[in-house]
């Protein structure tokens, strides 16, 4: 392996993975593909691009998901192994982009494939996104979501958008380097020239526009608001699967009392916080009181809490589990739940997008041996996947507000959240419980990532964190009254209502479903000259 490789491949992977959250240098993700581009057009060999190319995506794999094996904090054996499979595992779906440019430059040049590489990378990320083993942690566009004025755009295309500007930048980047290069340092071709135009341009123009529409934002008046409260309760995630069901509910309801003089029309309690199954009838009296506890509060409120489900014979889907030694099969869910005071109507929702193999093991319908073999040490594993999005509407409020919830990692799934606001959802809400993993940077990543659902659809978010960061997100994604990692307590906000649609709302992942055809067809165009020129090969022999 030569060193100089070696070191471009480091390079590469190194400045991808500074550019993600928490470190705020979105910016290097701009010009991180640069030596990767370098380092592809120094080898000559597929099967020698693609191990540098692994060696690239495993290095920003370490710097970016080092956390979430869990061995910091906890050291639970499976959630170990799994967050070290992960890291040398997800590597290899980054060799998916990188054979199809190698292929497209092989066979219709390297200016085909630097024009390429913007839709055939936004087609990786779209299609690695679908289905139970998608994992969109790592998109690109991620990478820039501290300079909120810079992506304003995204209300278009969604975040795919801001992966199709920095692989662009990138290509053009290296375009220009390579042509000055070749030159002697000299800027002497039109062609050049007209690429730092063009560079010039892309770079500047998301800005300008972020700048101008936030301007516009911070002088608008809102007067459809509604006030929600939520309280970070820090409880020891590793623990509360053990604690004692009235205990727990006490301590809930007392840092809710808290916000009482505040007034909020909804309180918000985070995910699991109702950790054993309160719904199953067996605690059909401590269920009693808890309602009454809620009617007290005089606000209603959203919790996360696991459900289950019992089927009845012959009808229980694929993969469920039964209880041993019957034949009685049930699903575990990790669902939401809104009680209002006063009512006795319960509006649930179930989580839709788990964590593969953390809370289920993806198809497990087809791959059921797996199910009892692969199991977390800690809380429910296994979860039911959810089959309906949820509009929670509060009945008690002139306004009717009506709200969506997500669960933890369904706030990282753009089309998701916006199939809640094209049903109607006024603001949204993401319930999750991030303290698995320690002070590291897992927290501060799916954080982040928030403030790019807020600004796809225009919609304030409430962040209600078990050990936090909890905070408010306006509509074009600005953070507000976060609450640090690891702390307790309790806060109150007022939270926008907005009926408006953005373009990216209406129509999902329209832009990333084109970028994917674009890039099918130039990887068919290069297949088409590869045949066009075996046949010409032939013919002349």
């Amino acid at each position: 392996m030569s060193r100089r490789n070696f070191a471009l491949a480091c390079t590469a992977g190194v400045l991808l993975g500074i550019s993600f959250p928490p470190i705020p240098l979105g910016l290097l993700a701009c010009v991180a593909l640069v030596p990767f581009f370098l380092l592809l057009d120094r080898v000559e060999k597929y099967s020698q691009a693609l191990r540098y190319a692994y060696l690239t995506f495993f290095v920003f794999n370490i710097i970016t998901l080092y956390w979430i094996g869990g061995f910091t904090h906890g050291n639970d054996k499976f959630l170990m192994l799994s967050g070290a499979a992960l890291v040398v595992v997800h590597p290899l779906f980054f060799l998916v982009p990188t054979f199809a440019y190698l292929f497209v430059g092989r066979h219709l040049g390297r200016n085909a494939a630097l024009l390429a590489i913007p839709f055939l990378w936004v087609g990786f990320e779209w299609l690695h996104s679908l289905g139970e083993l998608g994992f969109p942690w790592l998109t690109l566009g991620n990478t820039q979501t501290y300079a909120v004025e810079r992506i304003q755009f995204i209300t278009f295309t969604g975040v795919f958008g801001i992966t199709f500007w920095i692989v662009a930048v990138n290509a053009l980047v290296y375009f220009i380097y390579s042509k000055i290069t070749q030159s002697e340092w000299r800027l002497v071709s039109r062609q050049t020239t007209s690429a730092v135009v063009v560079l010039i341009v892309i770079v500047l123009l998301p800005g300008i526009h972020g700048r101008t529409v936030l301007s516009r934002a911070d002088s608008e008046n809102y007067h459809a608001t509604l006030r929600v409260g939520m309280i970070q309760p820090n409880t020891d995630p590793w623990k509360k699967w053990d604690a004692h069901p009235e205990e727990q509910l006490r301590d809930y309801i007392q840092l809710s009392q808290d916000l009482v003089g505040q007034k909020p029309m909804l309180i918000i309690w985070p995910e699991t916080a109702i950790s054993f199954r309160i719904l199953s009838g067996r605690y059909t009296e401590l269920f009693r009181k808890f309602r009454k506890s809620v009617d007290s509060l005089g606000s209603a409120l959203l919790t996360g809490f696991a459900e289950i489900v019992f089927y009845e014979e012959g009808k229980a889907p694929t993969g469920t589990k039964t209880i041993a030694g019957t034949m009685i099969h049930y699903d575990d869910f990790n669902a939401i739940m809104l009680l209002e005071p006063g009512s006795d109507s319960i509006q649930k929702y179930a989580k839709m997008k788990l964590v593969p193999f953390a809370e289920r093991v993806p198809y497990a319908e087809k791959l059921a041996f797996l199910v009892d073999a692969v199991k977390w040490n800690v809380g429910i594993s296994g979860w039911g996947i959810g089959r309906d999005t949820t509009v929670f509407l509060l009945r008690d409020d002139g306004q009717r507000p009506k709200f969506s919830a997500m669960v933890c990692y369904e706030s990282i799934y753009p089309d998701l959240v916006a199939s809640f606001v094209r049903k109607g959802a006024q603001f949204l809400v993401v319930i999750t419980n991030d303290s698995w993993w320690g002070n590291t940077s897992g927290a501060y990543q799916h954080l982040q990532y928030a403030t790019l659902r807020a600004i796809e659809n225009r919609r304030s978010i409430v962040r209600c964190a078990n050990g936090g960061v909890s905070c408010f997100i306006d509509p074009h994604g600005r953070i507000s009254h976060a609450r640090d990692l690891y702390t307790r307590g309790a806060l109150v906000g007022d939270v926008r209502l907005s009926e408006e649609r953005t373009f990216y709302s209406s129509y999902g992942d329209v832009f990333a479903q084109a970028c994917t055809g674009i890039g099918i067809l130039s990887i068919g165009g290069a297949f088409i000259r590869k045949f066009k020129r075996k046949k010409q090969n032939g013919a002349t022999i």
